[in-house]
């Protein structure tokens, strides 16, 4: 067991009947890897009485150790209140453990939704769902061109400056 990552060289020298040898091994340690995370992309209604919310919450609930990140969708991400049984959902997901991303579509960048309307989705999920169970911002149908940086850098600016804890996952849907 190494308690440093990198290159480690042991040497051993033995002697038997007056003679003596000498090797060397080289191994390398790599550090230990991130714990693993599943995320979940939660797009099913929380119905009351065992809905598939219920069993992940269940199971973030059985596995403390495991990182389970879930992505809230009410509406496809465009909602001007709540809705109570995602809230409900919410609270008990997250009070078991888990994380919540809201969804926030962006049409691939092409301006047809506009940045103040996935600023306003965004505003949405912190204002009717609460900051205290909104972990981040998932953001879906990014667009795989260089040429639209500066709108998702526009996006992840206003995430941020709203609270730099706040985290953000995109999904190109697309190569």
């Amino acid at each position: 067991t190494a308690s440093t990552p990198g290159k480690q060289t042991f040497t051993a020298t033995a002697t038997l009947s007056g003679a003596t040898g000498t090797s060397s091994q080289t191994v390398y340690v790599r550090q230990p890897p991130a714990p693993l995370e599943i995320l979940v992309p939660a797009y099913f209604y929380p119905s009351a009485g065992g809905s598939d919310w219920d069993r992940m919450t269940a199971g973030a609930l059985a596995h403390p150790g495991l990182k389970v990140t879930a992505i809230l969708n009410p509406a496809n991400g465009i909602f001007n209140s709540t809705e109570p049984r995602y809230l409900l959902a919410a609270q008990d997901f997250v009070g078991a453990g888990g994380r919540l991303l809201g969804y926030v579509y962006t049409r691939y960048g092409t301006g047809s939704r506009s940045i103040a309307d996935i600023k306003t989705n965004i505003d949405n999920y912190l204002q009717f769902y609460g900051r205290e169970r909104i972990s981040g911002i998932f953001l879906d149908e990014m667009a795989s061109e260089t040429s639209k940086l500066d709108f998702y850098r526009e996006i992840y600016r206003y995430i941020k400056a709203i609270d730099p804890k706040l985290r953000v996952v995109g999904n190109p849907g697309m190569v």
